[in-house]
Parts: C-alpha cells; sequence; structure tokens
C-alpha cells in the first residue's frame, strides 16, 4: 500500500512535522499551518529546539503574498506578481506549481512589454500621442526591459505637443497682430 513501516515507531510530533513539511513543498500552505499546530500540541515540542513557530510565520507570509500575487495578475501588474512569486520560490524552491506559476508571470510580462512598446510605436505613427503617451508611461510603471526606450518616447511625445502648442499660440498670435483694425 505505500505506507511507512516504521511510522508506529514514530511519535506523533514528528509525524505532524513531516506531514507539514510535505504539505509545504506541495504549496498548501494552509494544510501545511494545521499540522504544525498539531506538532505543537505533542509533548516533545516543548522539549525539543524546533522551528514549527518560524514554519508558521512562513506559511502566514507566503499566504500573504499568494493573496498579493493573485490581485497583481488579476490588474496586469505583472513586474509585482513576479517580485511576490520570486520572494515565495526563494522560501518554496521545491515547488513545482509555483514555479510554473511565476514561469507563466514571467510570460505574461514579457508578453505585455513588447505589445506596450509595439503600440507605443504605432500609436506614435499614426499621430496618436496622447494615447502613445498612455502606453509608455505604463512601461516605465511596469519597469519594462525597454524602460529607457520608453522613457525616450515620452520625451519626444513632450517635444511634440510642446512644439504643436507653441506653434499654434505663436499662429495665433500673429494672425491677431496681422489682421486689419477694423477686424478685431
Amino acid at each position: 500500500i505505500g505506507t511507512d513501516p516504521y511510522s508506529s515507531l514514530r511519535s506523533p510530533f514528528y509525524t505532524y512535522l513531516e506531514k507539514g513539511n510535505e504539505l509545504f513543498t506541495e504549496g498548501m500552505y494552509g494544510q501545511a499551518k494545521d499540522q504544525y499546530h498539531m506538532a505543537q500540541r505533542c509533548p516533545e515540542y516543548s522539549e525539543f529546539d524546533n522551528t514549527i513557530s518560524q514554519y508558521l510565520a512562513l506559511c502566514d507570509s507566503m499566504i500573504s503574498w499568494t493573496e498579493i500575487v493573485d490581485e497583481a495578475e488579476k490588474d496586469g501588474d505583472y513586474y509585482r506578481a513576479r517580485d511576490y512569486l520570486a520572494m515565495m520560490t526563494n522560501n518554496n524552491a521545491k515547488c513545482v506549481a509555483l514555479r510554473d506559476r511565476y514561469n507563466n508571470v514571467m510570460r505574461e510580462y514579457a508578453i505585455r512589454c513588447n505589445a506596450d512598446m509595439v503600440n507605443g510605436e504605432q500609436y506614435m505613427l499614426d499621430g496618436y500621442y496622447e494615447k502613445a503617451k498612455a502606453v509608455y508611461q505604463n512601461a516605465v510603471a511596469m519597469r519594462n526591459p525597454r524602460i529607457a526606450e520608453a522613457e525616450l518616447k515620452l520625451h519626444e511625445i513632450e517635444k511634440l505637443t510642446y512644439k504643436k502648442t507653441h506653434k499654434t499660440r505663436t499662429f495665433f498670435y500673429q494672425s491677431m497682430n496681422n489682421c486689419p483694425i477694423g477686424f478685431m
């Protein structure tokens, strides 16, 4: 059946601790906490120097970070999701589901970054500077790997829109000055 023949010789403390560690590695932090709490109730808990309280704190952190990642993904903030998943992976490197999620977020982040730059360039070519500005601002906020290019494009948009506004004011001023007196 695959059961451990020595399980009857082990104390419940080690059984709970082992099961908690197994659940933690699988990314099941709530269930791991339950096992750690059960281990705390065993007499061996007070007899040995153990790190169950650290495991419990780490489970709480992982649960909190998972919620942050969920929210960030929902908002399309893949950079933030990536940062938290990196922290989580550092604390639970054996979790396959966590590594898969990190890889998926990295893929989405790369797609989003590339799309921002392509869309920004198209908006620039079409003369939609305000739309391009919004896309490039998002690229900067998302810390796009091409952030320097996005910042240059934002500067270019600023110059173009300033010139356009300044040219309009100059034209209006010149028209008013060249206007015959009777028409003003």
